[in-house]
Protein backbone atom coordinates (compact mmCIF):
# COMPACT_ATOMS: atom_id res chain seq x y z
CA UNK A 1 0.00 0.00 0.00
CA UNK A 2 2.84 2.46 1.22
CA UNK A 3 4.71 1.52 -2.43
CA UNK A 4 1.42 2.47 -4.47
CA UNK A 5 0.94 5.42 -2.67
CA UNK A 6 4.37 6.68 -3.34
CA UNK A 7 4.24 6.05 -6.46
CA UNK A 8 1.06 8.13 -7.04
CA UNK A 9 3.04 10.74 -4.68
CA UNK A 10 5.97 10.64 -7.46
CA UNK A 11 4.33 11.05 -10.44
CA UNK A 12 2.17 13.64 -8.92
CA UNK A 13 5.66 15.21 -8.35
CA UNK A 14 6.79 14.79 -11.92
CA UNK A 15 3.26 16.33 -13.71
CA UNK A 16 3.87 19.06 -11.29
CA UNK A 17 7.53 19.95 -12.17
CA UNK A 18 6.17 19.72 -16.04
CA UNK A 19 3.80 22.35 -15.47
CA UNK A 20 6.02 24.63 -13.81
CA UNK A 21 8.18 23.98 -16.23
CA UNK A 22 5.67 25.17 -19.43
CA UNK A 23 4.12 28.40 -17.05
CA UNK A 24 7.60 29.51 -15.37
CA UNK A 25 7.19 33.43 -16.15
CA UNK A 26 3.65 33.33 -14.68
CA UNK A 27 3.55 30.79 -11.81
CA UNK A 28 7.30 31.52 -10.70
CA UNK A 29 5.99 31.89 -6.94
CA UNK A 30 4.38 28.94 -7.00
CA UNK A 31 7.77 26.76 -6.71
CA UNK A 32 7.82 24.38 -4.33
CA UNK A 33 10.99 22.35 -4.43
CA UNK A 34 13.61 24.76 -5.18
CA UNK A 35 15.94 23.94 -2.89
CA UNK A 36 16.46 20.18 -3.98
CA UNK A 37 17.39 21.78 -7.46
CA UNK A 38 20.82 21.31 -8.97
CA UNK A 39 23.51 23.91 -8.12
CA UNK A 40 24.08 24.59 -12.11
CA UNK A 41 20.22 24.52 -12.52
CA UNK A 42 20.01 27.32 -9.99
CA UNK A 43 22.71 29.31 -11.50
CA UNK A 44 21.26 29.71 -14.30
CA UNK A 45 18.06 30.80 -13.33
CA UNK A 46 19.45 33.18 -11.01
CA UNK A 47 21.30 34.80 -14.37
CA UNK A 48 17.96 35.01 -15.75
CA UNK A 49 16.90 37.49 -13.24
CA UNK A 50 19.76 39.71 -13.73
CA UNK A 51 18.71 43.17 -15.27
CA UNK A 52 21.69 44.15 -18.18
CA UNK A 53 22.21 47.90 -17.97
CA UNK A 54 23.66 48.88 -21.48
CA UNK A 55 25.82 52.11 -21.31
CA UNK A 56 24.90 54.55 -24.61
CA UNK A 57 27.22 54.01 -27.51
CA UNK A 58 28.38 55.69 -30.56
CA UNK A 59 25.26 56.55 -32.83
CA UNK A 60 26.42 53.79 -35.65
CA UNK A 61 26.12 50.90 -32.66
CA UNK A 62 22.92 52.27 -31.40
CA UNK A 63 20.68 51.00 -34.84
CA UNK A 64 22.35 47.47 -33.95
CA UNK A 65 21.96 47.57 -30.28
CA UNK A 66 18.61 45.22 -28.53
CA UNK A 67 17.72 47.05 -25.49
CA UNK A 68 15.82 44.44 -23.68
CA UNK A 69 12.05 45.48 -22.36
CA UNK A 70 11.66 46.43 -18.99
CA UNK A 71 8.74 44.55 -18.13
CA UNK A 72 7.89 41.69 -17.41
CA UNK A 73 7.40 38.95 -19.65
CA UNK A 74 4.68 36.13 -19.28
CA UNK A 75 4.34 32.95 -20.87
CA UNK A 76 0.89 33.04 -23.25
CA UNK A 77 -1.12 35.75 -23.87
CA UNK A 78 -4.48 35.51 -25.98
CA UNK A 79 -6.55 37.34 -28.01
CA UNK A 80 -9.52 36.18 -26.28
CA UNK A 81 -10.43 38.51 -23.29
CA UNK A 82 -11.58 35.56 -20.82
CA UNK A 83 -8.93 32.98 -22.18
CA UNK A 84 -6.11 36.20 -21.36
CA UNK A 85 -7.43 36.52 -17.94
CA UNK A 86 -7.13 32.83 -16.93
CA UNK A 87 -3.80 32.29 -18.41
CA UNK A 88 -2.13 36.14 -18.08
CA UNK A 89 -4.41 36.86 -14.53
CA UNK A 90 -2.62 40.53 -14.48
CA UNK A 91 -4.73 43.69 -13.73
CA UNK A 92 -5.23 44.99 -16.92
CA UNK A 93 -5.51 48.75 -17.32
CA UNK A 94 -8.00 50.51 -19.13
CA UNK A 95 -7.85 54.19 -21.16
CA UNK A 96 -5.58 55.96 -22.99
CA UNK A 97 -1.90 54.81 -22.97
CA UNK A 98 0.79 57.11 -21.22
CA UNK A 99 3.65 58.50 -23.32
CA UNK A 100 5.55 55.96 -21.02
CA UNK A 101 3.84 53.10 -22.02
CA UNK A 102 3.88 54.53 -25.73
CA UNK A 103 7.22 54.48 -26.09
CA UNK A 104 8.34 51.15 -24.08
CA UNK A 105 5.20 49.36 -26.69
CA UNK A 106 7.40 50.92 -29.86
CA UNK A 107 10.81 49.91 -28.35
CA UNK A 108 9.72 46.49 -27.64
CA UNK A 109 8.55 46.77 -31.82
CA UNK A 110 11.38 47.52 -32.99
CA UNK A 111 13.03 44.71 -31.10
CA UNK A 112 10.91 42.08 -32.17
CA UNK A 113 11.77 43.66 -35.69
CA UNK A 114 15.56 43.30 -35.58
CA UNK A 115 15.52 39.59 -33.66
CA UNK A 116 13.20 38.78 -36.45
CA UNK A 117 15.23 40.58 -39.56
CA UNK A 118 12.33 42.42 -40.80
CA UNK A 119 12.39 45.48 -43.13
CA UNK A 120 10.13 48.11 -42.09
CA UNK A 121 8.17 47.13 -45.08
CA UNK A 122 7.50 43.39 -43.98
CA UNK A 123 7.02 45.05 -39.86
CA UNK A 124 3.86 47.05 -41.86
CA UNK A 125 2.63 44.40 -43.64
CA UNK A 126 2.45 42.17 -40.68
CA UNK A 127 0.51 45.54 -39.03
CA UNK A 128 -1.76 45.90 -41.91
CA UNK A 129 -2.34 42.60 -42.68
CA UNK A 130 -3.60 40.62 -39.70
CA UNK A 131 -6.54 38.64 -40.32
CA UNK A 132 -4.43 36.86 -42.72
CA UNK A 133 -2.13 34.76 -40.43
CA UNK A 134 -0.03 36.96 -38.70
CA UNK A 135 -1.66 37.63 -35.40
CA UNK A 136 0.86 35.42 -33.72
CA UNK A 137 3.16 38.25 -33.72
CA UNK A 138 1.10 40.16 -31.60
CA UNK A 139 0.84 37.39 -28.95
CA UNK A 140 4.57 37.70 -29.22
CA UNK A 141 5.16 40.78 -28.59
CA UNK A 142 2.29 41.60 -25.91
CA UNK A 143 4.10 38.75 -23.67
CA UNK A 144 6.24 41.92 -22.14
CA UNK A 145 3.02 44.17 -21.91
CA UNK A 146 0.46 42.31 -19.41
CA UNK A 147 -1.39 44.80 -18.00
CA UNK A 148 -3.15 45.94 -21.98
CA UNK A 149 -4.92 43.89 -23.89
CA UNK A 150 -3.69 42.13 -27.06
CA UNK A 151 -6.26 44.01 -29.21
CA UNK A 152 -5.68 47.29 -27.33
CA UNK A 153 -1.84 46.69 -28.59
CA UNK A 154 -2.62 46.29 -31.24
CA UNK A 155 -4.39 49.11 -32.23
CA UNK A 156 -1.85 51.46 -31.20
CA UNK A 157 0.79 49.92 -32.83
CA UNK A 158 -1.50 50.16 -36.05
CA UNK A 159 -1.98 53.79 -35.48
CA UNK A 160 1.52 54.47 -34.78
CA UNK A 161 2.94 53.08 -37.88
CA UNK A 162 0.01 51.99 -40.23
CA UNK A 163 0.81 53.39 -43.50
CA UNK A 164 -2.74 54.00 -43.93
CA UNK A 165 -3.16 55.80 -41.14
CA UNK A 166 -3.74 59.84 -41.55
CA UNK A 167 -3.47 61.56 -38.28
CA UNK A 168 -5.01 64.59 -36.72
CA UNK A 169 -8.16 66.56 -38.41
CA UNK A 170 -10.67 65.54 -40.31
CA UNK A 171 -11.95 68.23 -42.65
CA UNK A 172 -15.16 68.60 -43.71
CA UNK A 173 -14.67 67.04 -47.32
CA UNK A 174 -13.49 64.20 -45.38
CA UNK A 175 -16.85 64.14 -43.35
CA UNK A 176 -18.80 64.46 -46.45
CA UNK A 177 -16.80 61.80 -48.09
CA UNK A 178 -17.11 59.19 -44.82
CA UNK A 179 -20.69 59.75 -45.07
CA UNK A 180 -21.15 58.74 -48.37
CA UNK A 181 -19.34 55.65 -48.02
CA UNK A 182 -21.29 54.57 -45.21
CA UNK A 183 -24.41 54.96 -47.61
CA UNK A 184 -22.53 52.57 -50.28
CA UNK A 185 -20.97 49.73 -47.92
CA UNK A 186 -22.43 50.25 -44.84
CA UNK A 187 -20.23 49.61 -41.19
CA UNK A 188 -17.74 48.13 -43.51
CA UNK A 189 -14.55 49.79 -42.14
CA UNK A 190 -12.23 48.01 -43.99
CA UNK A 191 -13.77 48.40 -47.30
CA UNK A 192 -14.04 52.35 -46.53
CA UNK A 193 -10.62 52.67 -45.18
CA UNK A 194 -9.78 51.79 -49.29
CA UNK A 195 -11.17 54.83 -50.08
CA UNK A 196 -10.53 57.53 -47.36
CA UNK A 197 -6.80 57.71 -46.48
CA UNK A 198 -7.55 56.15 -42.36
CA UNK A 199 -7.47 53.32 -40.65
CA UNK A 200 -10.58 51.26 -40.00
CA UNK A 201 -10.52 52.35 -36.06
CA UNK A 202 -9.95 56.11 -36.49
CA UNK A 203 -13.38 55.95 -39.46
CA UNK A 204 -15.03 53.52 -36.87
CA UNK A 205 -14.34 56.40 -34.32
CA UNK A 206 -15.19 59.01 -36.17
CA UNK A 207 -18.43 58.11 -37.39
CA UNK A 208 -19.23 57.72 -33.78
CA UNK A 209 -17.91 61.24 -33.10
CA UNK A 210 -20.26 62.61 -35.28
CA UNK A 211 -23.27 60.94 -33.72
CA UNK A 212 -23.94 57.53 -36.27
CA UNK A 213 -27.23 57.56 -37.29
CA UNK A 214 -28.34 60.65 -35.33
CA UNK A 215 -25.32 62.77 -36.93
CA UNK A 216 -28.45 65.08 -39.36
CA UNK A 217 -29.89 65.80 -36.34
CA UNK A 218 -27.03 66.70 -33.95
CA UNK A 219 -27.36 69.69 -32.45
CA UNK A 220 -23.12 70.67 -31.20
CA UNK A 221 -23.57 74.31 -30.46
CA UNK A 222 -26.24 74.17 -27.76
CA UNK A 223 -28.09 71.84 -24.89
CA UNK A 224 -31.59 72.65 -24.13
CA UNK A 225 -33.10 72.02 -20.67
CA UNK A 226 -35.36 69.06 -22.39
CA UNK A 227 -32.28 67.01 -23.47
CA UNK A 228 -30.76 67.28 -19.81
CA UNK A 229 -33.88 66.43 -18.31
CA UNK A 230 -34.01 63.48 -20.51
CA UNK A 231 -30.82 62.65 -19.85
CA UNK A 232 -31.19 62.54 -16.06
CA UNK A 233 -34.54 60.48 -16.47
CA UNK A 234 -32.67 58.16 -18.16
CA UNK A 235 -30.45 57.49 -16.21
CA UNK A 236 -32.64 57.32 -13.08
CA UNK A 237 -34.16 54.54 -15.13
CA UNK A 238 -30.90 52.63 -15.38
CA UNK A 239 -29.54 52.86 -11.94
CA UNK A 240 -32.66 52.89 -9.81
CA UNK A 241 -31.11 56.90 -8.48
CA UNK A 242 -33.76 59.79 -8.47
CA UNK A 243 -31.26 62.48 -10.04
CA UNK A 244 -33.31 65.21 -9.92
CA UNK A 245 -34.55 66.93 -6.60
CA UNK A 246 -38.09 67.35 -6.04
CA UNK A 247 -39.80 69.90 -7.00
CA UNK A 248 -37.19 70.66 -9.37
CA UNK A 249 -39.92 71.70 -12.23
CA UNK A 250 -40.57 74.55 -9.96
CA UNK A 251 -37.14 75.92 -9.79
CA UNK A 252 -36.46 76.00 -12.92
CA UNK A 253 -40.17 77.90 -13.70
CA UNK A 254 -39.20 80.56 -10.97
CA UNK A 255 -35.47 81.20 -12.91
CA UNK A 256 -36.44 80.04 -16.07
CA UNK A 257 -40.26 80.53 -16.57
CA UNK A 258 -42.82 78.59 -18.15
CA UNK A 259 -41.37 77.72 -21.37
CA UNK A 260 -38.23 76.57 -19.42
CA UNK A 261 -37.77 73.37 -21.37
CA UNK A 262 -36.50 74.96 -24.61
CA UNK A 263 -33.64 77.37 -22.89
CA UNK A 264 -30.83 76.97 -24.70
CA UNK A 265 -27.41 77.15 -22.97
CA UNK A 266 -23.69 76.33 -24.25
CA UNK A 267 -21.66 73.68 -22.27
CA UNK A 268 -18.06 74.06 -23.81
CA UNK A 269 -16.35 76.06 -21.53
CA UNK A 270 -14.44 77.86 -23.73
CA UNK A 271 -17.68 79.03 -25.80
CA UNK A 272 -19.54 79.54 -21.88
CA UNK A 273 -20.55 83.08 -21.52
CA UNK A 274 -22.34 84.86 -18.32
CA UNK A 275 -25.52 83.31 -19.01
CA UNK A 276 -24.83 79.86 -19.47
CA UNK A 277 -22.65 79.71 -16.49
CA UNK A 278 -25.95 80.63 -14.24
CA UNK A 279 -27.91 78.39 -16.14
CA UNK A 280 -25.76 75.16 -15.64
CA UNK A 281 -24.97 76.40 -12.16
CA UNK A 282 -28.79 76.13 -11.46
CA UNK A 283 -28.72 72.66 -12.80
CA UNK A 284 -26.43 71.27 -11.07
CA UNK A 285 -28.52 72.70 -8.04
CA UNK A 286 -31.57 70.64 -8.65
CA UNK A 287 -29.39 66.99 -9.32
CA UNK A 288 -27.90 64.89 -6.47
CA UNK A 289 -25.44 62.51 -7.91
CA UNK A 290 -24.51 59.16 -6.15
CA UNK A 291 -20.35 59.05 -5.60
CA UNK A 292 -20.97 55.85 -7.06
CA UNK A 293 -24.12 54.94 -9.34
CA UNK A 294 -23.44 51.72 -9.00
CA UNK A 295 -23.78 51.15 -13.10
CA UNK A 296 -22.50 51.07 -16.14
CA UNK A 297 -24.33 53.91 -17.80
CA UNK A 298 -25.30 52.84 -21.67
CA UNK A 299 -24.48 55.78 -23.76
CA UNK A 300 -25.58 54.58 -26.82
CA UNK A 301 -28.97 53.72 -25.05
CA UNK A 302 -29.47 56.86 -23.67
CA UNK A 303 -28.52 58.05 -27.80
CA UNK A 304 -31.06 57.13 -28.89
CA UNK A 305 -33.43 58.74 -26.86
CA UNK A 306 -31.90 61.90 -27.30
CA UNK A 307 -31.36 62.08 -31.33
CA UNK A 308 -29.67 65.65 -31.32
CA UNK A 309 -26.77 64.81 -29.36
CA UNK A 310 -24.07 62.03 -29.60
CA UNK A 311 -23.13 59.32 -26.78
CA UNK A 312 -19.82 61.31 -26.14
CA UNK A 313 -22.11 64.62 -26.14
CA UNK A 314 -24.68 62.56 -23.68
CA UNK A 315 -21.43 61.48 -21.21
CA UNK A 316 -19.53 64.66 -21.19
CA UNK A 317 -22.26 66.63 -19.80
CA UNK A 318 -22.63 63.65 -17.05
CA UNK A 319 -19.02 64.24 -16.10
CA UNK A 320 -19.39 68.24 -15.77
CA UNK A 321 -22.20 67.61 -13.93
CA UNK A 322 -20.59 65.64 -11.57
CA UNK A 323 -17.55 67.18 -11.16
CA UNK A 324 -15.28 64.37 -12.60
CA UNK A 325 -14.10 66.37 -16.02
CA UNK A 326 -13.82 69.83 -16.08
Amino acid sequence: MMKKITKQSEKFNAHLKSQESEYDDIFQDQKTEQQHQPVIQKEQQRKTNIRIVFTRKPAQQQEQQIIPPQRISVAKRSWHKELDNLINPSEMKNGKFSQEEKESIMQIVRNYQVQNNLTDQQLKDYIELKTLGHSKIWLEITKFIPTRTVDSVYKLIRRSLDSKNRHGYWNKEEEAELLKCIQQYGRKWREISKHLNRTPDNIRNKYIQIGEHNHLFRNKSFWTIEEFLILMNSVHALSGYPILLPNYDQTLQQKLGEDFQNVKFRLNYRKMKADDKEIFELLKSIVNIPSKIGVTIKWTEISSEIKTKTKDDIRQMWYKLNGTLL
